[in-house]
This record gives C-alpha cells, sequence and structure tokens, in this order.
C-alpha cells in the first residue's frame, strides 16, 4: 500500500490544507488554520516544496516516490501515458500541461506521438532533445502547442548556458549526452618543443605549433668514427644499425678488438718463400729463378713438362700466376691458395696450354709455422 510524504498530508473532505501552530515548547496557540493551497509547480524554475510533491508523488511501501496524478487534469495537470515502440515515444492525455512516468529511456533518433500523431520535440530553449534527456521511470514535464511538445524536465541548457558550462569544462570531457563538450584548456601545461613538428594545440587559451622534427627511416654501416642520431628528433621510422655475419673472434687477429669483439687468430709464421719461375719458347720449357729450401724439389720431365714435388706434409700458402700459354695443374694431394694442406709426394705440374708459342709462369709457396 502506498503512502504519502510524512510532512504533508491532505486528509479533510474539503481538500483543504489545516495547521496548528505552536510554540517552541509545543503549546498550541492557533488550531484549524487553512491556508489555500495551489500548486506553484508548473514550470522549470518554479519552487517545488512538499505540498507540490504530495500532488504529484506517493512514497511506495519500499519508500520509492512513484506517479500519483489522477487521470484527468489535477490543477492544470493532466497525467500522460508514455510508452515505446521502436524508436517512437507514444504519449496519450488530455490537455496542454503534461506529467508522464518515463517507461523508456529517450535516445539518439526518437521521436513522438501525441494521441497518434506526430509531434516535434524541443527543450524550453528551443534545441532538440539529446539522448539520455529523459530516463525510464523518471517523472517528466512538457507543454503542448500545436504540433511541439516543449519539454522543461530533463535539465535542458540554452546556448548561452552551454558556452558557459563548456567554457569551465575541459577538453575531452563532455556533458548532457555529449551535447555539450568542454573547451577550457587553461590547465594544459604543453610548449612547442614538446609537439611534433606540424601539430598544433591550445594551451591556456593559445593556439601553439610544434616543432620537433620528424626522423624516417635510416640505415647505418659501421666505420672507424662515431654517428650519432641527434636528440630532439621524433622517430618516426627505424633505425638500423647493420651488423656483419664475419664479425667473429676467429677473423680477427689476437690482442684487437672491433666492436667490443676480442680477436682470436693468431698471427702466422711462415718459412722462407720458395719461388720457381718457368718459361715456355717454341718447343721448350725452361725452368729460372728456382729455391729450394727443402720444402719443394723442382723436376725437368721433358720439354714440355716439369713439375713442382712437395717433400714435407704440411700446411703452405700456394699461390701462382700464369701469362702466355703456360699453365699450372695441381696433382692428387695437391691444391692452391692460402693455408693449404699439402702431402708429401703430391705434385704441381707445370705445361704449355697450347695454341701459343710463348708464356711464363710464376709460383711461389710459404710453408705456415704456427
Amino acid at each position: 500500500m502506498n503512502r504519502e510524504f510524512r510532512d504533508l498530508s491532505v486528509n479533510e473532505p474539503d481538500g483543504r490544507l489545516y495547521y496548528d501552530l505552536v510554540d517552541r515548547a509545543g503549546k498550541t496557540l492557533v488550531s484549524g488554520v487553512s491556508p489555500r493551497l495551489v500548486s506553484p509547480v508548473l514550470r522549470q524554475g518554479d519552487r517545488w516544496g512538499a505540498a507540490a510533491a504530495n500532488q504529484l508523488l506517493r512514497l511506495d511501501e519500499n519508500g520509492v516516490p512513484v506517479l500519483a496524478i489522477p487521470p484527468k487534469a489535477v490543477g492544470g495537470l493532466a497525467r500522460a501515458a508514455h510508452k515505446k515502440q521502436g524508436r517512437v515515444h507514444q504519449l496519450t492525455a488530455d490537455g496542454e500541461d503534461l506529467r508522464f512516468a518515463a517507461a523508456a529511456d529517450f535516445e539518439a533518433g526518437d521521436t513522438f506521438t501525441l494521441n497518434g500523431q506526430a509531434v516535434s520535440a524541443i527543450t524550453l530553449s528551443g534545441e532538440a532533445l539529446w539522448p539520455g534527456y529523459f530516463k525510464k521511470g523518471s517523472v517528466v514535464l512538457c507543454h503542448k502547442q500545436g504540433d511541439v511538445l516543449t519539454f522543461s524536465g530533463g535539465g535542458g541548457l540554452s546556448s548561452a548556458d552551454k558556452e558557459t558550462v563548456k567554457a569551465f569544462l575541459a577538453v575531452g570531457r563532455s556533458v548532457l549526452g555529449g551535447q555539450v563538450k568542454g573547451s577550457y584548456t587553461a590547465d594544459a601545461t604543453a610548449r612547442e618543443f614538446e609537439l611534433l613538428k606540424g601539430r598544433t594545440a591550445y594551451v591556456n587559451g593559445r593556439r601553439i605549433e610544434g616543432t620537433i622534427p620528424w626522423k624516417g627511416a635510416e640505415a647505418f654501416t659501421p666505420g672507424t668514427r662515431d654517428q650519432v642520431i641527434q636528440s630532439g628528433q621524433y622517430l618516426s621510422g627505424s633505425q638500423t644499425i647493420r651488423g656483419d655475419a664475419a664479425l667473429v673472434p676467429g677473423n680477427i687477429r689476437r690482442g684487437a678488438s672491433v666492436f667490443g669483439v676480442k680477436g682470436a687468430l693468431a698471427e702466422k709464421k711462415f718459412s722462407a718463400v720458395y719461388g720457381v719461375q718457368a718459361h715456355y719458347e717454341p718447343d721448350w720449357i725452361s725452368l729460372t729463378g728456382q729455391s729450394p729450401l727443402g720444402d719443394f724439389s723442382i723436376l725437368q720431365e721433358n720439354a714440355y713438362q716439369a713439375k713442382i714435388v712437395v717433400n714435407r706434409t704440411g700446411l703452405y700458402d700456394v699461390f701462382h700466376t700464369c701469362q702466355g700459354n703456360m699453365k699450372l695443374e695441381p696433382g692428387p694431394g695437391a691444391a692452391l691458395g692460402p693455408e693449404v694442406q699439402l702431402s708429401a709426394g703430391a705434385a704441381f705440374y707445370i705445361t704449355p696450354k697450347g695454341g701459343g708459342d710463348g708464356g711464363s709462369l710464376a709460383f711461389a709457396a710459404l710453408r705456415v709455422l704456427a
């Protein structure tokens, strides 16, 4: 069973209010005083007292206010039935000053009908209702004039009031369902050198433009001097420091360090150079400049072929050059190049290529000692 607000109730048959006036001690001074009561709540801004509340609301058994206006006009106000179907809020009522308990939220794109006829909806300031203007269960007031419903509930703001609110609301914040967006910037602290070049911002009402330069992608190859990426830039692309798979200890001389990699390559020591020069003249190979040191021997097999024989197995650096009608061919167990393993008895063969009368050849070999 619903109960009324406790601070004021109307129980007299004539509908009037009767008061007993008492002093601070509780003594009745005057009884049966009946003031004339007219509800003052008609428009936004009217004073809302307990007397007006008792005409509009009752408290249910849980203490929650519920609408308690009779179906017909009471004191110039009429209760409207409200329901929502799809995007349409359907109101049914007699009279021009209407109140209804919202059966659903007001959302973006919603429209209204009154007694089946389409009507437009605006606030007291003449603006359209915004999403969330009223919520399900709230008591909403509006006035009908022609085919326009003017809403005085929901806290509508005039355009001037909105501008005032915006000026005190921080940028990025909004109220009234996004209808009022803040423009207050006095609490901003950014400076030009803290913003990217080409970007702008407002600080304390002043428009500033950033000065931080952009730096695109770049690759750096290590060298003998430092390459510095200057501070105060925005790295909009990847900065790549190139690497090299050959940067390993085994490729760096022992005792040296390259980019923090310590060398492990031992310095090589060699025996004396063994050198041979050979010349080919028509029908004959001649050998000159021989330096036999025991590691190799040279044999003239016939007029057209000679060979260099390995006498000692070991690790050698072996090189040669050929010009004209001359060639050098490694035999089994022999090879050309740095740090090649040669076996005793292996041979290199010196022969004409064929197709010419003259030519020359130089052969050099060093045995690696350590």
